[in-house]
């Protein structure tokens, strides 16, 4: 990270405005939406669910919507699922050391890449957020079992709730057919890296099983940048294991049930080591599991399911200052549901959609300094009850379609304490936390008009709800250079959301679709520097998360693609976005500042070329702009690109190879004060389908 001398906009060189500006002008006449665009995605035969919670056909639906099946996926640019979500038009994803990352996050539309909570991601439909952060563990979403993913950008509150605010990605598992099949697989490349996989199935015309299983190992790389390197300074490396089980069952032709559950593994060292066995370093095991059933009768279709996760989290922090200190943390990330939904349709004309869901979560948490033994406590619970009803509806044959609905949150926060006998700097946050209870209506309405056979427009109303992640409201912690203090009167926020845009196929093999919207933020959770400091291993400054009294966000985001014939074709997406605090009672000084790591323009062009029964070819460039790093604008990540390309052979017919290359031009940019990112890496791999 560099202090930018103009406070005013993060820096980037002319020649990087100068591929920005090229960059754009060939995502505006010539491409296509990031390979998620396919024109198969704006078929007639392409069902979105995730939007409206049934079955829709996404010509009909009134909203920006992506669609990336599993071939898409494959070619994108990036190892992990966040990092291919990046080249989608109006995602933005940060992960700073690649696989070495113990943790990233996708946002949507200006929301910024700093809190992963605004944006759902759903398995299969039900939420793998927790409610503790907000975050996701992207690391153990299995790429192989894709069968597609399905991209809403825009408020999703009405259909999922208080983790939707600013969109949803909702990943669809491929269900087995009952067939016995089984894949094998295997990586090398850069660092040391290698991994392995499997999977076998089988089963009859009405019941499969599938079991998965996956490892990973590497040794990593050096992320300290080399002026802030010492002498207990290691690499960054990385150690995960997954295992899965799935089955499903059906009763009838038009009922069944499946259940999955999956248990991820994942160690990384974060590039310090002292003492301990794996240095600094943190450990996510997780446990998932989920129960769906699915029915129909008489028209009416029915949707229930359940779901548990357990994210046991630990983490060893060894200090680096001349006296040893180090803090070991142990604690459960739980999160449960249970929803249930019916679809009436009424002819081919309207659609009825109520609903009801409920989530609890809660954290656990215990750091102890293994020094003193000292214990800090913090845990508290998050309760959401919400009833909805939507409406879909077709008209003028099938020209005019229309989607209302209105959702009510009730979310209560419950049995909160934070204990931390060894500074007293927090003593007066120590104790019971007060309880809170918040109520919200969200509600929604989007037409859509077709004006031919090439060209939709839709427009858009939507308001988001967001509720506080519970270790906002009872964790005080040291992350980083900095110290985060809990807030335990923190306030939801809401969002409320104008967009317009289009889906057009203005000559064959030409597919674009460009939007725009607008976004005014109230209460807005944003991390706020208190100008207070705290002395633990050095001065630090203290955040804290507070209600910004009001933002405002704008943008604009196009994709495009362009079958060429022969195997050729083109994609591309371009995104825009400004984000402004326009109120801000507690710190006025904020009043205009930016949103921070919120890029005001980022690109993506690619090109491929495939034969099914030879090879295929894959290239892509990213360019995304400087992002401010601290509230008050001061400070900044400048631009970076990257290039990356991948070549595979279809010319056996159950043996896959392929190479992958990432990150060519070996640009060692930062995505924090601390971290270089990977640099090169290749990766070669070898599947097998027997």
């Amino acid at each position: 990270m560099k202090s930018n001398t103009n406070a005013g906009n993060p820096a980037y060189s002319n020649a990087a405005c100068g591929k920005l500006l090229a960059a754009a002008l060939t995502t505006l006449f010539c491409a296509a939406p990031a390979q998620a665009q396919d024109q198969k995605a704006a078929s007639v035969g392409t069902v979105v669910v995730s939007a409206t919670r049934s079955d829709t056909p996404l010509q009909d639906l009134p909203a920006s919507a992506v669609v990336i099946t599993a071939e898409e996926l494959k070619a994108l640019p990036g190892t992990t699922l966040d990092q291919k979500l990046a080249s989608v038009p109006g995602l933005d994803s940060f992960r700073q050391n690649g696989i070495y990352s113990f943790s990233a996050t996708v946002s949507m539309r200006g929301l910024g890449t700093s809190d992963q909570g605004r944006t759902l991601v759903l398995l299969n439909g039900v939420p793998v957020n927790t409610s503790a952060t907000g975050s996701v563990n992207w690391n153990r979403l299995n790429i192989e079992d894709i069968e597609r993913i399905e991209i809403i950008k825009g408020p999703g509150s009405l259909t999922y709730g208080a983790d939707a605010a600013g969109g949803i990605i909702n990943i669809v598992s491929r269900r087995p057919d009952g067939k016995t099949r089984a894949s094998a697989a295997g990586e090398y490349g850069t660092y040391d890296t290698y991994s392995l996989k499997g999977s076998a199935e089988g089963g009859s015309d009405r019941f499969y099983v599938q079991g998965s299983g996956y490892y990973m190992k590497s040794d990593g790389y050096i992320s300290t940048p080399s002026d802030q390197r010492n002498a207990y300074t290691t690499a960054k490396n990385a150690l995960e294991q997954d295992a899965g089980l799935k089955a499903g069952y059906k009763i009838s032709e038009k009922s069944r049930v499946d259940a999955a559950y999956s248990f991820y593994d994942g160690l990384r060292g974060e590039g310090t080591k002292r003492l301990a066995a794996d240095g600094t370093s943190r450990r996510y095991r997780t446990n998932f599991g989920t129960l769906a059933w699915t029915a129909e009768n008489n028209g009416v279709s029915w949707k229930a399911d359940a779901y548990y996760q357990n994210e046991r989290y630990g983490r060893v922090n060894e200090g680096t200052s001349a006296t040893y200190s180090r803090t070991d943390t142990d604690g459960h990330r739980i999160d449960a549901g249970a929803r249930a939904s019916a679809t009436l349709r009424h002819g081919d004309w309207l659609t009825l959609t109520p609903g009801v869901d409920f989530t609890r979560g809660s954290v656990d948490m215990t750091d102890t300094n293994m020094v003193s033994l000292a214990e800090t406590t913090d845990r508290g619970k998050m309760l959401l009850y919400a009833p909805f009803v939507q409406a879909q509806a077709k008209a003028l044959d099938g020209k005019f379609t229309a989607l209302a609905g209105l959702r009510y949150d009730g979310a209560s926060f419950r049995d909160g304490y934070y204990y931390n006998p060894t500074n007293p700097g927090w003593s007066a946050l120590n104790g019971d936390l007060p309880n809170h209870d918040w109520h919200q209506f969200s509600p929604k309405l989007s037409a859509g008009w077709q004006y031919s056979d090439t060209a939709y427009q839709y427009a858009s109303y939507a308001k988001g709800f967001h509720a506080p992640s519970l270790e906002d409201m009872c964790l005080s912690l040291q992350r980083g250079s900095r110290v985060t203090e809990a807030n335990p009167n923190l306030e939801p926020e809401t969002v409320h959301t104008w967009e317009t845009g289009f889906r057009l196929n203005p000559v064959a093999g030409l597919s674009i679709e460009p939007a725009a919207y607008y976004t005014i933020g109230r209460d807005f959770m944003y991390s706020v520097n208190t100008g207070r400091t705290v002395n633990i291993s050095g001065v630090k400054p203290i955040y804290q998360k507070q209600n910004v009294g009001k933002v405002e966000i704008y943008g604009a985001d196009m994709g495009a693609r362009m079958d060429l014939g022969m195997g050729f074709a083109l994609n591309g997406s371009y995104t825009y976005t400004h984000s402004k605090i326009q109120e801000f009672d507690q710190s006025p000084e904020l009043v205009g500042k930016a949103l921070t790591y919120d890029p005001k323009h980022t690109v993506y062009l690619g090109a491929g070329w495939e034969d099914p029964k030879l090879l295929g070819l894959q290239g892509g460039w990213r360019w995304k702009d400087g992002q401010y790093t601290d509230d008050a604008n001061t400070a900044t990540i400048n631009a970076w690109s990257d290039v990356s390309a991948k070549v595979w052979t279809n010319a056996f017919e159950r043996i896959q190879l392929s190479l992958a290359v990432d990150n060519i031009l070996d640009e060692k940019h930062m995505e924090s004060d601390t971290d270089e990112c990977p640099g090169r890496t290749l990766t070669a791999a070898l599947s097998w389908q027997f």
